[in-house]
């Protein structure tokens, strides 16, 4: 296992621990082809923040690394979801955002779990 996936194996433990991860964030995952898998899914803001360009950015933090987590989770660890990952889209809604995230790896889809 690489650098990376202990991070994202880390993340998903730390959240499933904390209860932070129970909030209702996956809309949709999936592969489009045998290259390119997408997550879309929700970051809530961090409720201790105020200003609202904050809670916008860590909304946008929390969406990312939730569709990473999310991504780690139904694809093999040989998949490396952070460096074949982008963000192809951000969405605000009222407290929280949408991301779509994209992995493309030539074969992704024989990497699924």
């Amino acid at each position: 296992m690489n650098k990376y996936g202990i991070i994202v194996a880390a993340f998903i433990v730390l959240l499933t621990a904390s209860g932070l991860f129970s909030r209702d964030v996956l809309i949709d995952r999936g592969f489009r082809d045998d290259n390119t898998f997408f997550v879309v899914c929700k970051g809530y803001p961090n409720a201790a923040l105020k200003n609202e360009t904050e809670r916008y950015e860590s909304a946008k933090e929390a969406a990312l690394t939730n569709a990473q987590v999310l991504s780690q989770e139904f694809l093999d660890v040989s998949v490396d979801v952070i460096r074949n990952g982008i963000v192809e889209d951000y969405q605000s809604a009222n407290d929280y955002v949408v991301i779509t995230y994209v992995i493309q790896l030539e074969g992704v889809i024989s990497g699924r779990r």
